[in-house]
């Protein structure tokens, strides 16, 4: 790196877009994940499992991983 300074004048859409890309190359990991939370989203995960299996559909949303990734600009735009 040769110097480092805020990029100035950037709107909103392109500055949600340069974080969901980023999220999208880096991975989840760059994000603030506790013990906790990732214990909230086995809870939700199981959840679900359970939901699915009794009634071939779930009504707890779909927080893994893969689907955090897949809906990054729905959930994490807004934020």
């Amino acid at each position: 790196v040769l110097s480092r300074e805020p990029l100035t004048g950037l709107n909103e859409a392109a500055r949600t877009q340069a974080l969901v890309n980023l999220v999208r190359r880096k991975g989840l990991e760059l994000l603030p994940w506790t013990p906790e939370l990732r214990q909230w989203q086995a809870r939700v995960a199981l959840l679900r499992q359970l939901d699915v299996k009794a009634q071939d559909h779930s009504e707890w949303p779909n927080i893994s991983d893969a689907a955090l990734l897949a809906g990054l600009e729905d959930w994490l735009g807004p934020y």
